[in-house]
């Protein structure tokens, strides 16, 4: 009823009779399902590229119909979107710990783990860089650091990983050519980070506000000692040193990756007169070079798919450039460090119960259509797997159940397609 708050005459006129049900926007619907990553709380979506995004492509049909109806919603109008990822019970988050930097003497580490469980993370790539800003002699610059994540989809749980073995860094543009090179799902780069919680570009305010791949955290190695930031190792590829005496100069060979598959690389020297042979044995495949002195450089960084190599120190007038004056051992590159997220897993298969949550965890730790249930936007609910045979009506009758109790949603239901009313609109009942 109208408030009237001066004097004066007024008609209002009050409807009566039945009331017409008023119609229900759907342009905000919520999903939960299977998809090929993400996180495990409901999140917003407010198209089909920023749900590629987040929890990236299609699946087999066979095993997740969710990614098909996320896409027909919005080429449907749909506006926004909220997904409740749906993993099974004993999945687990793939993780990766870096070490401080050398020297800095503490016990701290950087952990990163993948947004969501899953063996998906196993398909993470993290390396730790010298940062374009930084200056060794300046103070205020010579901590900081670039981290770059590399994602490939397509990882199978007990799979090893076709991309480590060797890993050829696909950022590098001098491997463009290499026919080892795969090309990475997604890459997220950020550069001129800090280990200063006060800085704007502290590292983990950064990347965790940002990142649709990973979270980041430190932890103490120390047991119930707090952590105190800093800068992690760079995560620089296998080497090899090798000497060219009598003047002082060396051959500097580094992989084509980073990674500890690299240490397996191994150079070696055969002189015979004025033949120079270098040998490479790598997990690319053996290689083989007739090089001089002048010509070692641009023939190995043009042609060898495993290593790139550089004089140490600058040839000069006074210090030619020279090779080895008598044959050289093989010897193996070293110092790779690991780079890849591990210990990731699926929980096959996921059952009804992981499709509808546990209502009893608070708010914020709620997955599946518990977590969705909380958010009052949503006015069309949606589980495109529901009628799968394993769940028994389950997911349906907690779709139903939850539109019930609440009263403003509604659900979109699917016949199952061994029934006999499949295929028959006539035989679907309310």
């Amino acid at each position: 009823m109208a408030e009237y708050l001066s004097p004066g005459v007024y008609v209002e006129e009050v409807k009566t009779g039945p009331r017409p049900i008023e119609g229900v926007s759907t342009s905000t619907a919520g999903f939960a399902g299977v998809t090929e990553r993400g996180p495990a709380q409901p999140r917003m979506v407010t198209s089909w590229s920023d749900y590629q995004r987040w929890y990236g492509g299609y699946l087999d049909p066979g095993k997740s119909y969710l990614p098909f109806g996320i896409q027909g919603f919005f080429e449907n109008g749909g506006q926004r979107a909220f997904v409740a990822r749906v993993t099974g019970q004993k999945a687990v988050a793939a993780s990766l710990e870096i070490p401080a930097q050398a020297g800095s003497g503490g016990t701290t580490v950087l952990r990163v783990e993948a947004i969501g469980k899953g063996a998906w993370g196993n398909g993470l790539v993290i390396r730790v860089l010298t940062a374009s800003l930084a200056d060794p002699a300046s103070p205020s610059t010579s901590g900081l650091f670039r981290i770059q994540i590399i994602y490939y989809a397509g990882y199978v749980d007990g799979a090893p990983q076709p991309f480590v073995d060797p890993f050829i860094d696909p950022l590098d543009s001098l491997n463009l050519s290499n026919p080892k090179r795969k090309e990475p799902d997604a890459v997220e780069d950020y550069d001129n980070l800090s280990a200063d919680p006060l800085s704007p570009d502290y590292v983990l305010t950064t990347i965790n506000g940002r990142s649709h791949l990973v979270v980041m955290s430190y932890r103490n190695t120390v047991a119930k000692q707090d952590p105190v930031p800093v800068r992690p190792e760079n995560s620089d590829p296998s080497s090899l040193t090798m000497p060219t005496a009598p003047n002082g100069l060396n051959l500097v060979f580094t992989a084509r990756g980073q990674g500890v598959w690299a240490d397996a690389i191994s150079i070696k020297f055969d002189v015979a007169g004025a033949s120079h042979k270098l040998s490479i044995q790598s997990p690319t495949g053996n290689e083989t070079f007739e090089v001089l002195a002048n010509t070692v450089l641009p023939m190995i960084n043009g042609s060898s798919r495993a290593v790139r190599v550089r004089w140490g120190t600058q040839p000069s007038d006074t210090k030619p450039p020279e090779l080895p004056a008598a044959s050289v051992a093989a010897a193996n590159l070293k110092k790779g460090k690991n780079v890849f997220l591990k210990d990731g897993a699926d929980s096959d298969p996921v059952t009804a119960q992981d499709y509808i949550g546990n209502s009893a965890l608070p708010v914020n730790k709620r997955t599946g259509l518990a977590g969705l249930e909380v958010i009052d936007e949503i006015s069309l609910l949606c589980v495109p797997d529901e009628v799968r045979t394993g769940f028994a009506g389950q997911v349906t009758n907690a779709l139903v159940d939850q539109c019930e109790r609440l009263r403003y949603r509604f659900v979109v239901l699917s016949t199952d397609e061994q029934s006999e009313r499949a295929g028959d609109p006539a035989k679907v009942e309310p």
